[in-house]
């Protein structure tokens, strides 16, 4: 059997052991408080506080033989686990305020001074000084509880024991799980490398590729560049030609304007002279007018 198995063994034990010491603290607890009410009020059966018998028969069917039985439950206790129904609640506890009491008071946890006071307080509303426990409650023998403490203190023991090897096979795994930790960490440590030689390897490749492909690229970007310039170039060309064409327009066009503008220049200075000639008739005839 290896270690982890032990560990878990032990372990089922432990918590089954630890089950049974608790359930047989909680009995000897119930058996110290038997004791401690036994010879009280607190033993008397519900119908002597002024429980309606029929609230008493439903109180029986839960486990509430007593006054002691009855005061360690609390409402949702009754409501919620017993089933009783709130109503039934509400007047049970109304019937224990009328004598000074109420749900879920704790006898075990009470001072010796505060049990020995609620006892005589009960004791004066009962008018009882001693009772008949006949049929009420079961007389305690107390060779019950020896026999339950000695199984207890024993038991008790084997718990100990049962811990010590819990304790030392969880030593034994604790170490293993450290050595199994660093092995693991190792593992861990040398993945990551590799990973990193893979990630350099797959690194390069594609920085290749991307190489490749900017090469491709680059020379897509000539071949087109090229053709753009082809284009430009006839584009040129034919802008060269066109502009020639119509500089030589323009240039003819010119020449020709200024061959008019010659020839305007002739007629307006042969006006001009037709003018001088047309000035120096009127001025003659003017003259001749004048002359009577």
């Amino acid at each position: 059997m290896t270690e982890t198995k032990k560990f878990v063994v032990l372990t089922q034990k432990s918590d089954i052991l630890q089950e049974e010491v608790n359930y047989l603290r909680q009995r000897l607890s119930e058996l110290e408080v038997s004791r401690k009410i036994e010879g009280t009020p607190l033993a008397l059966d519900l119908t002597k506080f002024g429980f309606s018998p029929r609230y008493v028969n439903l109180l029986h069917k839960k486990g509430c033989n007593n006054l002691a039985d009855l005061l360690k439950l609390d409402a949702p206790t009754l409501i919620d686990d017993h089933k009783l129904g709130r109503s039934i609640v509400k007047k049970i506890e109304r019937t224990l305020e009328d004598i000074g009491l109420r749900l879920g008071m704790n006898l075990n946890c009470m001072s010796d001074e505060d049990f020995n006071n609620l006892v005589s307080m009960l004791t004066n509303l009962t008018g009882y000084t001693t009772l008949d426990f006949n049929a009420d409650v079961e007389p305690l023998k107390s060779e019950t509880v020896y026999s339950l403490e000695k199984r207890l203190f024993q038991m008790g023991k084997s718990l100990e024991s049962l811990k010590r090897k819990l304790n030392d096979a969880n030593d034994v795994i604790s170490k293993r799980e450290e050595t199994i930790r660093i092995q693991r960490e190792e593992i861990k440590s040398f993945r990551k490398e590799i990973r990193t030689l893979r990630k350099a390897e797959e690194d390069k490749i594609k920085v290749s590729d991307k190489l490749k492909s900017v090469e491709a690229d680059f020379q897509k970007f000539k071949d087109r560049q090229h053709s753009q310039e082809q284009k430009q170039n006839a584009i040129f060309e034919y802008k060269e030609a066109t502009m020639k064409t119509w500089i030589k327009g323009l240039e003819e066009d010119l020449a020709s304007k200024r061959e008019h503008i010659r020839s305007l220049e002739l007629a307006q200075k042969e006006l001009q002279e037709e003018n001088e000639k047309l000035k120096a008739q009127v001025a003659e005839l003017e003259k001749k007018k004048s002359v009577p």
